[in-house]
């Protein structure tokens, strides 16, 4: 696993990533060498699906190209220190803006790039963040919401192809044919910061939930965490720790295997999820409210599609998928309590993610 992410706000969240130094661009896939191929005012270009299930999609920076990480979980595009090297950039230690990660907080440094180019849209003097230096290899930066939110995207899993369209372009038939989520702004804070929730079943309990293309993973925190096996694990690792000597902080973290997890019409089954606190809800005060991050462990095998501006994601339905194995099994009645932990480890991810 390369990438913990979580937000990218302005004076807020960022996304949290596994840095590793390295000075030259990544080499493109002959793949993501393909030319956009432009249709009424949409887009589609080939994208490189990582093992961890991110997705890789071309990006040109002062016509040089370069490869980036397509993150819904972030409001701005980024970058790191070896690229703007390589471009000549400046960076400036005075101009910066405040980022919280998962761990910590940090400031990091602002960049105006000359020409940026990502399909048929190009933007001059765009401002994106200078991120540490990388752990994935693959990834010169990060595709944010300041790109990403003003379209309707189709993920194409077969054809591994994304197509960036105008909302109102969105086929009919694909709206009602598909199956309809309906995302939501922050449900805890007042912002303009384009990030989308949607809200997700756990047995019986509603959480909402961070739409996040750019985490291999998904987590939620101890306060959303409230079926009952969950807690009983929590009570037994802290009384573990206290035993032990209770030094620092209690921090108990597991992963915690779904049954059943819904949102709208959509059903997945037998889902991991890593719970644990996420250090910068306190920054921001809202440490005691329930929230998920979903990540491509839910996604990286299905097409669908983000309709940002009109705050719907659509999901195809494919023969045999989790929907319809359900359906099989129950009928037209699903139950609000199918949803149950079914095994619960102390495992974490291999590498902890670095300070932004």
């Amino acid at each position: 696993m390369k990438k913990l992410s979580f937000l990218i706000w302005p004076k807020a969240l960022l996304s949290v990533f596994l840095l590793l130094s390295g000075c030259a661009s990544v080499e493109l896939e002959p793949s993501l060498k393909r030319p956009a191929a432009v249709l009424d005012n949409a887009f589609t270009l080939p994208y490189q699906m990582q093992e961890d299930g991110l997705i890789l999609v071309a990006v040109e920076l002062d016509g040089r190209p370069f490869t980036f990480t397509l993150d819904s979980g972030a409001t701005l595009t980024a970058i790191y220190p070896s690229v703007a090297n390589q471009l000549d950039y400046e960076i400036d230690p005075e101009r910066t803006v405040r980022i919280h990660g998962i761990i910590q907080s940090a400031s990091r440094p602002l960049l105006d790039i000359r020409s940026f180019r990502f399909g048929n849209l190009t933007r001059n003097d765009m401002r994106i963040v200078v991120l540490k230096e990388r752990h994935n290899p693959e990834s010169d930066g990060i595709l944010g919401m300041d790109v990403l939110a003003g379209y309707a995207i189709l993920f194409n899993h077969k054809e591994q192809t994304l197509t960036f369209m105008d909302s109102r372009k969105v086929p009919t038939r694909l709206r009602y044919d598909w199956r309809r989520i309906l995302l939501n702004d922050n449900p805890y804070l007042e912002d303009d910061f384009t990030l989308t929730f949607l809200q997700v079943n756990l047995g019986n309990y509603t959480i909402p939930a961070l739409l996040d293309l750019g985490s291999s993973i998904s987590i939620q925190n101890w306060a959303s965490a409230k079926n009952s096996k969950i807690r009983k694990i929590r009570r037994r690792l802290e009384k573990q720790w206290r035993l032990e000597g209770a030094n620092g902080t209690f921090r108990p973290r597991i992963i915690a295997t779904y049954q059943m997890i819904r949102s709208g019409p959509q059903y997945w089954l037998d889902r991991d999820i890593y719970v644990r606190d996420l250090e910068s809800l306190k920054i921001l005060g809202i440490e005691d409210k329930p929230l998920m991050i979903m990540g491509m462990n839910f996604f990286r095998e299905t097409t669908f599609l983000a309709d940002f501006p009109t705050m719907t994601l659509y999901i195809k339905p494919e023969s045999g998928d989790d929907s319809d194995s359900i359906k099989a099994q129950t009928g037209s009645r699903i139950r609000r309590s199918g949803s149950a932990i079914i095994r619960l480890g102390t495992s974490e991810p291999e590498k902890e993610p670095d300070s932004p």
